[in-house]
């Protein structure tokens, strides 16, 4: 929040304080703990929102990964992400059919890596 203090440069007002966040992983944003400065003191961003600030890989906007981890800030883990194609393997020969595939970070049930089964 900021505060009444005025900022000042030589006697002349250039504003007031403004909230800076502690950014304890150093990914650009920052987390709960808050001060009001004219400027930021080190290890402090304009930007809050880091939802772990105890994680460089989490803060608003990242890209979403297949790592387990909330990494935009969304209350969401690897929701969208890139993932690996997997298919069904029913005769459990370690290939899946083409024909029967997802997408996702790790292997469905009965699911493997390699397609290519010409009778499953």
């Amino acid at each position: 929040m900021p505060t009444s203090e005025d900022c000042d440069d030589d006697d002349a007002s250039v504003g007031a304080a403004t909230d800076w966040y502690a950014d304890a992983d150093g990914d650009g944003a920052g987390g709960a703990l808050v001060v009001s400065a004219c400027a930021a003191p080190a290890g402090f961003v304009a930007a809050p929102g880091d939802c772990d600030d105890l994680d460089a890989r989490a803060y608003p906007g990242a890209a979403v990964a297949c790592d387990g981890v909330d990494n935009d800030c969304d209350a969401l883990v690897d929701e969208d992400a890139p993932g690996s194609n997997w298919y069904v393997d029913h005769d459990d020969d370690g290939y899946g059919d083409d024909a029967v595939a997802v997408t996702a970070c790790e292997a469905p049930p009965f699911y493997v890596a390699a397609g290519g089964d010409c009778d499953d």
